[in-house]
């Protein structure tokens, strides 16, 4: 009799499951595909359906369905054959409750938590007439189980999943409770009055939720002025929203057979695009675009289209995204959607005409182009001058010099500019030009040649060296985890220093003067900085945020092992580290939060 492991195995081929992930190509008798677990552009990822394993011969990593699904997933072993088990038909054996593991019972909690919220948009005829305007079918709201928490009490989703034996400490863990702050044994729900969209991982799990802001007449919501129109589950051990795309776990298969993503902003978009029949496409929703969500959808495909907002902020995401997916090396388009309107708008008033905007999606230049010509007055040397500063910086970014001769001719054309004098200017634009208005953010984010934490001390030190009284501001930082660095060690200098702070690095550490002149070169030529107090304020919190994540990590491996080993005690001390490093990440990703 096959053991489960061995009856998964046999139902289900290494290739389909891996295809579901990753883009593979035919090599021989073999598939080959780009390594999804280190950076690489020539693939050495080699699969073989003879003896149903994987091994990637650029960073070594290797192994069978379950190890892959483990690594990709970032699952233990019981989570990968539970997740493959149930994709093979395969029935396993109830376990017993007293031995599930945390992250299991988080998934439980969404799990029943999405069942309570789709019983509740049932009975409220309110909500589903508003969803119906919106242009959302039955058929789709079953499909994306969107449901409706109501306003009508503080803990209606507390004690139901009480109901169904769920301590109230769980649920807060899950992110769908808040603790009392005036009774310490008190709890409420932590979404309430709102329309709710279950985030799924990529194996469709649910793992987290959106909550948009319903103001229903039948229950006399009144809508403070501060309040959010969406909020969303906090960081979890089971949620970490900068990794996961809303939708992905329905259109990952899509993505792979018509080779691009359509890369969406909010929920009715992305839930609109679905139901107009574009399968391939997912939503940031709740966070900004991140290179792990990029790195996500390169695995599928090179191309992604763009549909964002026209509106300003919109237009302003539209260019931080194509920056962020030019260092990943896509091929890039943006869907154009007429009078300003967002997809989901226009998929409403127009859904026989989406797939036509898809297939007309624009160039990225020609975006720029676009955006840019129509923004400035052409018969003015000033507003020339504009325009070549901005689409000379973009075309400098294309790797291929065909391309760029393409579009420095017609830039030419546009301008009544010989196209000697505009090769001249881009032959002036050096590296560091690349950097846009948000200089720091980009340093940190698409740099792939220095850690996150080094390229943050950096510009952190190249800020107080510029202005001294700054200083101030990184007296207690901690900085042991960068100390391995050179500009770690420059910060521990610089917190101590109290006369001239160059000076003070000669003397301490004469070798690393040059580092330092350079530091403060390169943070000269961003002429974009407006405020140096503002720049050192993003660095510094994304300095404690990067470093709440590494914590949480590693906090995360231990809870495991704890587990393996049924430690209790160590267990719950584990497990109130990571609820307290939680609450802090959140208040440092959003500092307007308050529960």
């Amino acid at each position: 009799m096959l053991t489960p492991i061995e009856e998964v195995k046999s139902r289900l081929d290494i290739v389909e499951v891996l295809s579901g992930y990753i883009k593979l190509s035919k090599a021989g008798s073999n598939f080959k595909a780009v390594c999804p677990f280190h950076s690489e552009k020539s693939p050495s990822f080699m699969v073989s359906p003879a003896r149903q394993i994987w091994h990637c011969f650029g960073c070594g990593e290797g192994g069978d369905i379950f190890k892959f699904v483990m690594k990709i997933e970032g699952l233990e072993f019981g989570d990968a054959l539970r997740n493959l088990a149930q994709r093979a038909g395969v029935i396993l054996k109830r376990e017993d409750p007293q031995i599930r593991t945390e992250r299991n019972k988080l998934l439980d909690i969404c799990r029943a938590a999405t069942e309570y919220f789709r019983k509740n948009l049932e009975q409220n005829n309110e909500v589903k007439s508003y969803l119906k305007k919106r242009g959302l079918k039955d058929e789709t709201i079953d499909e994306f189980k969107i449901g409706y928490s109501p306003d009508s009490s503080w803990d209606g989703l507390l004690k139901f999943l009480a109901a169904k034996n769920f301590q109230p400490q769980d649920i807060e863990k899950a992110g769908l409770a808040v603790k009392s702050e005036k009774n310490s044994t008190g709890y409420f729900d932590r979404f309430r009055g709102r329309i709710m969209f279950p985030i799924a991982n990529s194996s469709g799990e649910i793992i987290g939720f959106g909550g948009r802001i319903f103001e229903g007449k039948s229950e006399g919501k009144k809508v403070k002025s501060d309040e959010a129109k969406y909020i969303n589950s906090p960081q979890t051990l089971i949620y970490d929203k900068s990794r996961v795309l809303y939708g992905f776990d329905k259109a990952k298969i899509d993505i792979r057979k018509n080779n691009f993503t359509v890369l969406v902003e909010g929920y009715m978009d992305l839930i609109m695009c679905h139901q107009a029949g574009v399968k391939n496409a997912v939503a940031v929703s709740g966070t900004a675009m991140t290179r792990d969500h990029l790195q996500i959808l390169k695995r599928l495909s090179d191309n992604i289209y763009f549909s964002f907002d026209m509106d300003n902020a919109g237009e302003a995401a539209t260019k931080r995204a194509i920056d962020a997916a030019l260092s990943e090396e896509f091929n890039i388009k943006v869907i154009i959607v007429p009078s300003g309107k967002d997809p989901a708008d226009f998929i409403l008033e127009h859904p026989d005409k989406w797939e036509y905007q898809i297939k007309n999606a624009r160039g990225f230049m020609e975006f720029y182009f676009d955006n840019v010509l129509s923004k400035n007055n052409l018969e003015t040397a000033q507003g020339k001058k504009d325009v070549s500063k901005i689409l000379l910086l973009q075309i400098k970014k294309i790797k291929n010099r065909v391309e760029q001769s393409h579009w420095i001719s017609l830039l030419s054309q546009k301008l009544k500019i010989k196209p000697e004098a505009l090769e001249e200017e881009i032959a002036k634009i050096k590296t560091n030009d690349f950097l846009d208005s948000d200089s720091a953010r980009q340093i940190v984010k698409e740099n792939k040649q220095k850690p996150r934490e080094e390229l943050l001390g950096e510009r952190i030190v190249a800020c107080v060296l510029k202005d001294p009284k700054l200083k101030k501001d990184i007296v207690g930082l901690e900085i042991e985890p960068i100390l391995c660095y050179p500009s770690g060690q420059l910060l521990s200098i610089l917190q101590k220093a109290e006369d001239d702070l160059l000076e003070q690095i000669k003397e301490e550490a004469e070798h690393l003067l040059d580092y330092a002149n350079q530091l403060l070169f390169s943070l000269d030529a961003m002429e974009e900085i407006e405020s140096l107090e503002e720049e050192i304020k993003f660095c510094l919190k994304e300095f404690k945020i990067h470093f709440l994540k590494e914590q949480l990590n590693k906090i995360s491996f231990q809870i495991q092992e704890a587990e393996e080993s049924l430690d209790e005690k160590s267990l719950a001390t584990l497990m109130q580290q990571f609820k307290n490093l939680s609450q802090e990440l959140h208040q440092a990703l959003d500092p307007l939060v308050t529960e």
